[in-house]
């Protein structure tokens, strides 16, 4: 079996695309050069037994295809009679001795189905294999597809803006194990519980792989609405922002340094570097991350009222490191402090860039990856709260893009729920987002 899945980039790959690619006729039994074919998945020589348990079997061909944010698949098999496959699906990455999520497709022939990817599926196992050693040609053409929900219009918009409605494809749902800014730090999750002020506040630290919490430690660093932690510098960084219900409470960016380190005790008593006085910031400062190296920050703001779907802004600054005091130069902010080593911050800023976009709601969780901005936030659909992640591009001409938003599809016994999410956590391939009182989702940012 000649392996030329192509994985569709976009919300579709057609068969007329892939046919050309190849140049050639897919019912011709002959050979091909497939160098040039973009190969997916990864080749097992396996099968599916009666009992659903990938079995090592030298005579067959297997085939991983990820299945993450797609919700059916299509394909076309083209084979002599007595050639035939099969179909199964998985929720972790199958190897020898899995066992499949649903029953199997077993086909022989010339085959075309469509099907509707299970609910949590995200591997999809394609083998084949046939009855001699000379009659061995099948070639199969793979497309997976998303299916858009409805079309809403924000009842709170400036302008009839359509919004597409797609749902985010999650793995699982679990306990909710914070309510504000949450962060990975190495092997785990560290999660934040409301605070005010100077008050002690609490986090948790849960285990990214059995999420399981494994330990809570008390800090001081205020409200913590968003956080982010970055093992160049082992710095957290997290935001404390100006509410007019708590007017004592200091407007600014917190750099928490030696943080893993800290993290061994039950209590952290020192609130870490405090930048503030950052006046380019319009209205309440909301979120914080780290860009594309620890030097860089992404920050966002809100002006109130912010139970809209109306303006956010988005700000991107260097930091000042050892002897690089960053506030004496044109738009640097904060308190210059010496004796810092080359790695460490040493309590100034840069502004460098500064964004305005809408239909971005409140944001709750702000992370960087691959070019784009991430957050977890809450749109007014039909003026009721609804959870998002969404997507960000942050445009030369000074726009914050919204590019794609996936809908939290949020249960609570059996029934769909507006609710509010809070924060937001990622790796290199998960991701994790509460939903107030319903629970902390997973999900994989292929398809984002």
């Amino acid at each position: 079996m000649e392996k030329i899945f192509d994985i569709a980039k976009d919300s579709e790959q057609s068969w007329g695309t892939l046919a050309a690619a190849i140049d050639g006729n897919f019912e011709e039994q002959e050979r091909r050069n497939y160098n040039d074919i973009k190969l997916a998945g990864e080749k097992l020589t396996a099968y599916i037994n009666e009992t659903g348990k990938v079995v090592l079997s030298p005579s067959w061909e297997a085939y991983l295809i990820p299945a993450f944010g797609y919700d059916s698949i299509s394909a076309k098999v083209y084979s002599n009679n007595s050639a035939f496959y099969q179909i199964g699906y998985f929720v972790e990455k199958p190897t020898y001795n899995s066992i499949i999520t649903s029953g199997v497709s077993s086909k022989t022939g010339q085959h075309e189905f469509n099907e509707t990817i299970p609910e949590g599926v995200n591997w999809i196992l394609v083998t084949s294999r046939s009855a001699t050693a000379t009659d061995s040609e099948m070639y199969a053409e793979i497309s997976l597809s998303k299916t858009t929900k409805e079309v809403y219009r924000l009842s709170q918009a400036n302008d009839d803006v359509p919004f597409a409605h797609n749902g985010l494809k999650t793995i699982w749902k679990k306990s909710q194990e914070w309510s504000q800014g949450a962060c990975c730090v190495g092997n785990n999750i560290v999660g934040f519980l409301p605070s005010v002020g100077d008050q002690r506040g609490q986090m948790n630290i849960i285990n990214k792989e059995d999420f399981v919490r494994t330990k809570v430690v008390y800090h001081y660093f205020g409200h913590c609405n968003t956080c982010d932690y970055h093992e160049d510098t082992d710095t957290l960084v997290t935001t404390r922002y100006f509410d007019e219900a708590n007017p004592d409470e200091v407007q600014g960016i917190y750099l928490v340094k030696d943080f893993v380190t800290k993290l061994e005790d039950s209590e952290i008593g020192d609130i870490g570097i405090l930048i503030s006085g950052l006046t380019f910031v319009q209205g309440s400062l909301m979120a914080a991350c780290y860009g594309e190296s620890s030097d860089i920050l992404y920050l966002c703001s809100f002006v109130r009222p912010f139970n809209t779907n109306g303006e956010r802004y988005f700000y991107k600054v260097i930091m000042g490191k050892g002897a690089n005091d960053l506030s004496t130069v044109a738009d640097g902010y904060g308190t210059f402090i010496s004796g810092c080593g080359d790695n460490e911050y040493n309590g100034t800023l840069k502004l460098i860039g500064t964004w305005q976009g809408y239909w971005l709601g409140e944001i709750q969780g702000l992370k960087y990856i691959n070019g784009f901005l991430i957050v977890s936030t809450d749109l007014y659909v039909d003026s009721v709260l609804t959870p998002y992640i969404c997507k960000v591009r942050l445009e030369d001409n000074g726009d914050a893009k919204l590019i794609a938003n996936h809908w939290i599809p949020a249960l609570s016994n059996g029934n769909y729920i507006k609710g509010e999410s809070e924060g937001l956590a990622i790796d290199e391939t998960f991701g994790w987002v509460v939903v107030v009182n319903v629970g902390t989702y997973k999900f994989p940012l292929y398809g984002i």
